[in-house]
Parts: C-alpha cells; structure tokens; sequence
C-alpha cells in the first residue's frame, strides 16, 4: 500500500481470498504474477511492470480485477505472450495496458480477445518492439484510446473478413 513501489522476482496469490492493491507506488514483477484458482486480485489504481523475459509472464487462473489499474509488459523475450482478457465489469480484462518491450522483439498476442476498457498502448518511444496479431489472430477492442508510440509497431490480424480490432477513441 501506501506510495511505495514494490519490486519482486515472482510474486504468487494463491489460495482461497481477496487481495486488494491498495495507494500509488507501483508493483514490479521480473519473473512471474501468478493468481492462483481460488483467489481474486484487485490491482486497484497502482501500475503493474511485468518484465519477465519468458512466455508466461502473467499467469491466471483466478479472478483479476483490473479497477483503473494499467498492466504494462516490459519482457525483452519475443517469446512473451500477453494474456488475452476478454471481461469488462471490472474482471478479467485490462483497465489500461502497455507493451512496451524492452529490447527490439516481436510479442505475438495471443488466441483470444482482448478487451481494454480504457487506454492501449504499444511502445515505450525509445525501443523499437513490435506487437503483432498475425500469428493467433485475436480480437481486440479498446474503449478508449489506442497510443503507438515513435518506437512501437502494431500488426493487426490478418484475418481479412472480420474486424479484429475496434478503438472507441481516439487512435
């Protein structure tokens, strides 16, 4: 809690609860969050860095609760997955998400939907990281607003008969 940043190698939520994210400080991660079957993660209003440099960054199985949280991906791996969320309502979906990998690799997202009830980001401005949708061809839908940074790249499904990627703002 508090303004605090927290920093980790892994950090696990396991077991039957709630955990709440609570005050500013962000929460970094360099391995690995796991939310285990039986909890539920609130990440309130902090910023999540996930820099794991392995496929799975980010693994749920349990309930996350984005609130006004943002989820920002760092991995300097091209085997990074970003998970696909597809919830709104505040569970299982991203409030805001960043991908901003942290050396020149492709992310490829993954099979699924992803829904962004607020801001997308690709890019951090500085490193040249692409995201790309070709390979699982996933749907994404942002409500707010989608950001590609000078560095940053987005490569959309290839899929040419379905709308795969809808922005309610601006982009």
């Amino acid at each position: 809690g508090g303004a605090t940043a927290w920093d980790f190698s892994s950090l696990s939520f396991i077991g039957t609860g709630i955990t709440t994210s609570t005050g500013t400080g962000f929460v970094a991660v360099s391995n690995v969050l796991t939310i285990g079957i039986s909890h539920t993660l609130n990440a309130g209003s902090k910023i999540w860095i996930l820099s794991g440099a392995i496929a799975a960054p980010f693994v749920r199985t349990g309930t996350f609760q984005y609130s006004t949280s943002t989820m920002r991906f760092t991995g300097n791996s091209a085997s990074v997955v970003v998970n696909a969320l597809s919830g709104s309502g505040g569970s299982d979906g991203y409030y805001n998400l960043e991908i901003m990998p942290s050396g020149a690799v492709t992310y490829a997202l993954a099979t699924g939907t992803y829904q962004v009830n607020n801001n997308l980001q690709i890019g951090d401005g500085v490193v040249a990281g692409i995201v790309s949708g070709t390979t699982n061809d996933p749907v994404v839908n942002v409500s707010g607003n989608l950001t590609i940074n000078t560095s940053g790249t987005l490569i959309e499904s290839d899929l040419v008969l379905n709308v795969r990627l809808s922005v309610g703002g601006n982009w």
